[in-house]
């Protein structure tokens, strides 16, 4: 009875917050953008639009099936995933990537709870490694750390703290594989979600609130795992579990040597992604808001910047989405767009 009220929190928690996400990123995963989509698709209209992102919002539906059902459920709202990913390049986002994972193990290893644990472990170990190394950087302690800093500290942000930062996450990933430390992990952990998602929250910067519910699912699962005793120690793992394990690790590996794009490598807030400016030549109300020059013959937009702020959802930092994109403003509104290096992109305002 226990393990069913502790399996039915952890599923109810990540349903909720994917329907979170999906309610608060309405408008880039439902709809197409004339300007910011970028299709490997070509467009589709509304309609077709509209029930590929209907249907994939019911993904985790599949997980209150029976365990057949739940299986071909998942299979088939996975294929529809990645029309809905192909329809718009910029919805392939790290947070769909582990809720992803999270559905795929809660689907293989229902009836096992020692193998459900464990295949979550896994999960959580690669999120934070590899997170914790996209921070070794210099954008990070300069643009991010500065915006989740405490400012009252007696010291502040630097390189050696940022480093520090990192490695203490990847530290604090590595520690719930051992049963001793694996509390301690989780509360670590917890608590550096609740503070970012107070330093995210319109308390503080209310800045990019796709990723709250993200970091409360995070925090279901850990709260999940604290009283969790399984053993990677003198224990073989299944091969459907080795199998996770090789998928977890190898996908953010190859993003992370720049094989697979790099939404794949949990490089979220790391600091460590492009965002380049866009020199329009002439002015277009559209982007009269979000306009960074004083010029009366140009614009200058951070389309990053603009995305996040219009429909929630960050551009896909790669270099050919955003020649996609200044190629759509170039064609619809008959001007030059020129892209230009930006390591500084608008830093949330209180």
């Amino acid at each position: 009875m226990k393990t069913f009220a502790r399996n039915t929190f952890f599923e109810l928690a990540v349903l909720l917050c994917w329907l979170a996400t999906f309610a608060i990123g309405y408008k880039a995963f439902l709809f197409q953008d004339d300007v910011l989509t970028v299709s490997l698709m070509g467009a589709f209209n509304s309609s077709v639009n509209l029930i590929i992102g209907v249907i994939t919002m019911l993904m985790p539906l599949g997980l209150f099936l029976t365990v057949k059902k739940g299986k071909l459920w998942f299979a088939g709202t996975l294929i529809i995933f990645t029309v809905f990913c192909l329809l718009d390049v910029s919805r392939l986002t790290p947070y769909f990537i582990c809720y992803l994972s999270l559905f795929l193990i809660a689907n293989v290893f229902r009836n096992d709870p020692g193998q459900l644990e464990k295949g979550l472990i896994v999960l959580l170990v690669t999120v934070y490694l590899f997170s914790g190394l996209n921070k070794f950087n210099d954008q990070f302690h300069e643009r991010i750390l500065p915006l989740v800093w405490f400012h009252s500290l007696p010291f502040q942000p630097s390189k050696g703290i940022g480093y520090l930062v990192a490695a203490s996450e990847i530290m604090f990933g590595l520690l719930l594989l051992f049963k001793r430390t694996r509390k301690l992990a989780c509360t670590l952990l917890i608590f550096m979600h609740v503070v970012l998602l107070w330093k995210l929250s319109p308390f503080k910067w209310n800045w990019n609130a796709i990723v709250y519910p993200w970091n409360f699912a995070m925090m279901a699962v850990l709260v999940f795992l604290f009283r969790s005793s399984v053993s990677f120690y003198g224990e073989s793992l299944t091969p459907k579990l080795k199998t996770l394990a090789i998928l977890l690790f190898v996908v953010p590996a190859l993003s992370y040597v720049d094989v697979l794009p790099d939404n794949l490598g949990y490089k979220l807030y790391s600091g460590n992604w492009y965002a380049p400016d866009f020199k329009i030549n002439k002015k277009l109300p559209l982007f009269q808001d979000y306009d960074k020059s004083m010029r009366e013959n140009e614009s200058i937009l951070n389309p990053m910047f603009y995305s996040i702020q219009e429909r929630a959802l960050a551009v896909s930092p790669e270099i050919w989405v955003f020649e996609r994109i200044a190629r759509n403003i170039e064609v619809k509104y008959g001007t030059q767009v020129t892209i230009k290096p930006n390591h500084e992109l608008s830093k949330p305002s209180r």
